[in-house]
């Protein structure tokens, strides 16, 4: 094989590598879009009921609506607690997804 030969062979090498990493970077920008639009979507989709049952929640505790028993003020504080504990996981989620 000439030296000529081996040159081309090379830039026909070179060029189909430098078109393999341009896919991988195309590859790479579209997965972070997916992910960030992922992210928005997820977070925007479990944000607004996780606030609508908190505050209706909170009514209630308020006693907007009436007094409750015993069994259902405890079971209320229960729902409360767990609307908080779903909604800090919600956004310990974003933050970890965010920062990946």
């Amino acid at each position: 094989m000439s030296l000529e030969d081996e040159n081309q062979r090379l830039k026909t090498l070179l060029e189909a590598l430098r078109q393999q990493v341009a896919r991988q970077q195309d590859d790479l920008r579209n997965a972070a879009r997916f992910k960030e639009d992922f992210i928005a979507m997820v977070s925007h989709d479990l944000r607004t009921p996780i606030t609508v049952i908190r505050e209706s929640l909170s009514q209630l505790d308020d006693r907007l609506f009436g007094e409750m028993n015993e069994d259902q003020a405890h079971l209320l504080k229960l729902a409360l607690m767990n609307v908080d504990r779903l909604s800090a996981c919600l956004n310990q989620f974003v933050r970890d997804a965010k920062d990946a």
